[in-house]
């Protein structure tokens, strides 16, 4: 990831826009970000990392959001970070908004964090997806970038007081910013798969075992060959079963041939036995069959006089409902009469009725005239009332209005003195403000450099002790490298005595080899032990740690010193002639200012509310002034329309007679309206309805002759049926019509009795035959005792049942042994399989999870080869920049018992050969080591094949704690990397630095907030 163009606004000490454009610094690979202490050179920093991720860059400063706005900008204002970076080829933009609040509408509103994603075209406009979910936006920026906010800031920001935080990361911290950068997940998931594998390999070696002890349970055997010996033992007991199923089987065939013949038998006799039973009682029933055919014949001769009978009863149903017809007609008559002698009578008053219309349509017309008058005089009054009315209303209006105008010239009379009053106030608020800022930062100084005088009297004492600590830390070291020194030269002469007392003439030295002898050791005291010498080397090797752990200390505790008379010199040099203006003074002077100010702003408050309260009245004085003229020019407007008014009254006046009522004449009018046509439509109603009155008589007198016609001729056909049909009854045999009833069946009735009849005979007949034929086969034998062949099929049949399941519970025995003895089988090859695969690839995932002798995983040991790369790389910066002093190497012990080792680092020590923790460098060696680290990860990130590229490196302070020929190694060792396409950011108010840099970014502090100039870039 490499910066574009950074956009701040309202953010940290930016209380306007500031924006800082990465791209102007042409072909170097340096940016220098100088400014004065508290200008806000880290903030830039605090904004890059916001922007991308919502936090800021330092652990402290990323815990909260509210911190982040600018406490010098408009309320109004909005913080804002705005990014445009590079990832590759590709460019993006994201802006973050933080919780905040600002000042809308004059109400102080809270806002959540916002944010907006998308990537930039060629012309850097949007394209593709729009994102504005805070989620998705820090998902989709750790892909792109490759890291966590936590690991940015570990890898490519070295934040002021943190540049040490990768330096000394546990494993467990370095391995997932080492596994992001190369990519190495595919080897802890190979760790994953071996062990799954591993784990499923031995359950299913589990699950196999616990199926054989399953089988062998189920069947209650101990072993295999039990359960061979007992199918062997079933076999042969099925065999015994099946030779004494077939004898069985020969039994029941010969029982159920002896059944079968006596089944013949026995159903012979019962059809001889069913056919005799049968024809009995069909005999008994002959007698009556025989009466009910006699009754269907009489039946049938009845049904033929039915028609006749039929047609009587109609005719004496018609003659009843022609006498009803005629006694309703003749009532009828009488009522139609009555109603035509009502309506002439009607018609008679109707027509003196309507011969009144001519004379009352003279009295509606001379009435009509009369109304018209009367209907524009009270018009006219009306008008007159509300003409005056309206007068009189305007004129109050125009009084009203007068009034109103001269109590808000009142009103701004009083406002412009007390806003003339207030505005000499307020004059001085600016000035108070001034005040306020030069003694709050003063006063924040002098605190400062109070705390600084007692660190600095701490700092003295513990510059002392450390080096008296060192001190007799050296005389230790002498004193036991000597004691040292002379156990070993007390070693050397007893061991020469004691080679001089075994020497003999003539005979070769087993040291020199020579012959000669000349001048023999002698014993000089007791020879010092083994154990002697390794305790004095043991007590020396802690003398030298003492030794080495108290210069540090008092290396330590000199640069401490002198870091905190640097910051006096400059808190003293900022402050000036009231360097010793004692803090209490400065606080009192600025709680005094601070209340002026109040006032004033308190005042100019309330001179913002006359001034508004001012121009309200201003604006209200001028509406009622066009009001007001309005309102004059309304009053003569009614004045002039209301004599018009009047002058059209008196004329109407004129023309009414005295005592007219216009409501009594409107009623008389109403009531000629409605006489009028009422007795014209009365006198046609009375027309028609006479006319109704004669068509309806006329009509009922015609209905009732020709009903009373067809009545008589009814009564004669009736008479004559009736004889007739009293003629035939007796010719047919029936006497009365009671008796011809009493014969009448349904045809349908008299039919099924015939059929019925005839078809008793063809049974009777039919049952005969079948008597005799089944006489025959009976003739001249015995009936069969079935009881006892069904006993002896039966004793036979169960034999052969009781063979077949004793061979059925043998069979499914021998088949479940069969069944068994094939599982075992199976799962033994199986098991044998997996046993050989599970030996391997259990090893291997033992192997891949630690259990070897490096003791690391398979993961871990790919990144540890790949941090060798990054150490050695490291290490050859670390190198100039130390004078070839110091070289990092990956340590072989785990630091912390308590998790993974394999990644952690020391440093070697050319000065005292010894490999010792990172932890253990001083202030400015740390800074040194933490930058190798940081240029040495990127030369191999960028190297490594598919890992990323590390593009950006940005360094906060920490050049301040080398000494001047040490920072001349640093420099010269990141000079070196230019042309390698990297951005180095270096904030830092390091003079050296700002020679030798030439693009730089100056954060310059001024009242009304810091703002930014980019030099050479």
């Amino acid at each position: 990831m490499k910066p574009l163009v950074l956009t701040l606004r309202a953010f940290g000490p930016f209380a306007g826009e500031v924006r800082v454009d990465f791209t102007r610094g042409g072909g170097s690979p340096f940016v220098l970000i100088n400014g004065p202490t508290g200008a806000g050179k880290t903030s830039l920093l605090d904004g890059l990392c916001f922007a991308l991720y919502g936090k800021a860059s330092g652990e402290a400063r990323a815990q909260s959001d509210h911190f982040l706005r600018s406490q010098r900008a408009k309320p109004e204002e909005e913080c804002v970070a705005a990014l445009r970076f590079q990832v590759g080829a590709r460019r993006f933009f994201v802006e973050r908004k933080p919780a905040q609040t600002v000042r809308s509408r004059g109400k102080d509103v809270e806002r959540q964090q916002r944010v907006a994603f998308f990537e930039l075209d060629a012309n850097d406009a949007p394209k593709g997806e729009r994102l504005s979910r805070v989620g998705e936006v820090n998902d989709r920026v750790e892909e792109l970038v490759g890291f966590t906010a936590e690991q940015f800031r570990q890898v490519m920001v070295l934040p002021q007081g943190e540049f040490r935080r990768l330096l000394l990361a546990k494993s467990d911290e370095k391995e997932k910013i080492l596994q992001r950068l190369f990519g190495t997940e595919k080897y802890k998931l190979a760790e994953e798969i071996l062990k799954r594998r591993r784990a499923g390999l031995k359950a299913e070696l589990e699950a196999l075992r616990e199926r054989c002890a399953g089988v062998l349970s189920s069947h209650q055997a101990v072993d295999e060959t039990e359960l061979r010996t007992r199918h062997a033992a079933l076999t042969e007991a099925r065999r015994g079963r099946g030779e004494a199923l077939s004898a069985a089987r020969l039994a029941l065939v010969e029982a159920q041939a002896e059944r079968a013949g006596g089944q013949a038998a026995a159903r012979d006799f019962a059809e001889r036995d069913a056919a005799v039973t049968g024809l009995a009682r069909l005999r008994e029933g002959e007698t009556a069959v025989k009466a009910d055919a006699a009754s269907a014949f009489r039946a049938f001769r009845a049904l033929e006089h039915a028609p006749l009978d039929a047609e009587i009863a109609r005719d004496a149903a018609g003659a009843k409902r022609l006498d009803a017809e005629l006694s309703r007609l003749a009532g009828e008559l009488e009522t139609l009469a009555l109603h035509r002698e009502k309506a002439a009578r009607a018609l008679e008053s109707a027509r003196a009725e309507r011969d009144k219309g001519p004379e009352r349509a003279a009295e509606r017309e001379r009435l009509a005239t009369k109304m018209i008058r009367l209907r524009e005089f009270e018009s006219a009054t009306r008008r007159v009332e509300a003409g005056a009315k309206r007068e009189a209303q305007a004129r109050e209006r125009a009084g009203a209005g007068a009034q109103a105008l001269t109590r808000v010239d009142e009103r701004l009379a009083g406002l412009s003195g007390g806003i003339e009053e207030l505005s000499l106030r307020v004059g001085g608020a600016e000035a108070l403000m001034r005040d306020m800022a030069r003694l709050e930062e003063s006063r924040k100084g002098r605190l400062k450099l109070d705390d600084l005088a007692r660190r600095h009297a701490a700092a003295l004492i513990a510059r002392d002790g450390a080096e008296a600590g060192a001190t007799r830390a050296g005389d230790e070291l002498v004193a036991s490298r000597t004691a040292l020194e002379a156990l070993r030269r007390a070693q050397l002469a007893g061991r020469a005595a004691h080679l001089a007392a075994h020497l003999a003439e003539g005979e070769p030295c087993p040291v020199c080899g020579s012959l000669a002898h000349p001048h023999l050791a002698a014993p000089a005291g007791d020879t010092p032990a083994e154990e002697d010498l390794a305790r004095a080397e043991t007590a020396l090797a802690a003398c030298e740690e003492k030794m080495t752990l108290a210069g540090r200390a008092a290396e330590a505790a000199r640069t401490g010193l002198a870091a905190l008379e640097s910051a006096m010199r400059q808190c003293r040099e900022g402050l000036g002639d009231d360097a010793d203006v004692p803090a209490e003074n400065w606080a009192r002077r600025l709680a005094e200012v601070k209340s002026a100010h109040a006032a004033a702003l308190a005042a100019e408050g309330r001179l913002a509310g006359l001034r508004s309260a001012r121009e309200t009245e201003t604006r209200n004085r001028a509406d009622l002034a066009e009001g007001l003229a309005r309102a004059e020019r309304a009053a003569a407007e009614a004045a002039t329309a209301l004599a018009g008014e009047r002058a059209v009254l008196d004329r109407l006046a004129g023309e009414i007679e005295p005592g007219d009522d216009a409501t009594a004449v409107q009623n008389r009018l109403d009531e000629l309206d409605r006489l009028i046509p009422a007795a014209e439509s009365a006198f046609a109603a009375a027309e028609r309805a006479l006319g109704d009155a004669d068509k309806r008589l006329e009509a009922a007198r015609g209905e009732r002759a020709a009903k009373a016609q067809s009545a008589g001729e009814l009564a004669v056909r009736l008479a004559e049926r009736r004889e007739t049909f009293a003629r035939r009854l007796l010719t047919d045999g029936f006497n009365t019509r009671e008796d011809w009833l009493a014969a009448t069946m349904p045809r349908e009735r008299a039919q099924t009795l015939l059929d019925a009849s005839a078809l008793f005979d063809q049974r009777l007949a039919a049952a005969r035959d079948r008597a005799e034929r089944a006489e025959k086969p009976c003739a001249g034998r015995d009936r069969p005792d079935m009881a006892a062949l069904d006993a002896a099929f039966a004793t036979a049949s169960t034999a052969v049942e009781e063979r077949n399941r004793e061979i059925g519970e043998l069979t499914k025995q021998i088949e479940g042994l069969e069944a068994a003895l094939n599982s075992l089988r199976e799962t033994g090859e199986r098991s044998r399989e997996l046993e050989s695969e599970y030996r391997v690839v259990g090893r291997l995932a033992d192997l891949a999870s630690g259990d070897n002798p490096l003791r690391m995983t398979l993961h871990r040991y790919v990144l540890a080869a790949m941090f060798e790369e990054v150490a050695r790389a490291a290490s050859a910066r670390l190198a100039r920049m130390s004078r070839n002093r110091y070289r990092l190497v990956r340590a072989e012990q785990t630091r912390d018992g308590r998790s993974a080792g394999g990644l952690d680092l020391d440093v070697l020590d050319a000065g005292t050969g010894l490999q010792r923790p990172a932890a253990t460098l001083s202030g400015g060696e740390s800074f040194l080591a933490s930058l190798a680290l940081a240029l040495g990860l990127s030369d191999v990130v960028t190297t490594q094949q598919g890992g990323r590229r590390l593009d950006s490196i940005f360094i906060d302070e920490g050049f301040g704690s080398l000494d001047g020929e040490t920072l001349e190694f640093a420099l010269n060792t990141l000079m070196e990397l230019h042309g390698t396409g990297r951005l180095i950011g270096i904030i830092s108010h390091v003079a050296e630095l700002r020679e030798r840099i030439d693009a730089r970014i100056d954060v310059i502090p001024t009242r009304e907030g810091s703002v930014v100039r980019q030099v050479n870039c």
